[in-house]
């Protein structure tokens, strides 16, 4: 197949989400990220970062995926069993620092004591960024 169609034609993974409303964990089609491949020209870089702190309880992962909207950021936000935030960005490397460095501050309800982070080499293109 050639590699422009192979880029051209989208993969989706389901993601599994656990909240209390029903119990357990759901699967909803809100939840699917739909990823291209990422081409060799494109300059996109994807960061994995965790955020300490009190970043639960207090509109984190909203506030975040409206900043990553702004800055047109694909990835998504999720809450870890320990009290921390982890995050997948990924764009252009000007984005990805703007939203490390507002990853630092938060929400105004936040208290953010560290941040750390990592880049991740993937082949995947998040289309959309989203809380999971």
């Amino acid at each position: 197949m050639p590699e422009a169609l192979q880029r051209a034609q989208p993969q989706a993974i389901m993601i599994k989400i656990y909240h209390n409303r029903c119990g357990g964990a759901c699967y909803r089609a809100a939840d699917v990220l739909t990823m291209k491949s990422l081409s060799a020209r494109q300059s996109v870089e994807t960061l994995s970062a965790v955020v300490s702190g009190k970043v639960q309880g207090v509109g984190f992962r909203a506030a975040t995926v409206r900043q990553a909207h702004l800055l047109k950021l694909g990835g998504w936000v999720r809450n870890l069993s320990d009290g921390r935030v982890q995050v997948l960005l990924q764009g252009e490397h000007d984005a990805v620092d703007r939203m490390l460095s507002w990853l630092l501050r938060g929400p105004p309800m936040a208290n953010v004591t560290g941040v750390s982070h990592e880049e991740v080499s993937t082949g995947r293109l998040f289309d959309r960024f989203e809380q999971v």
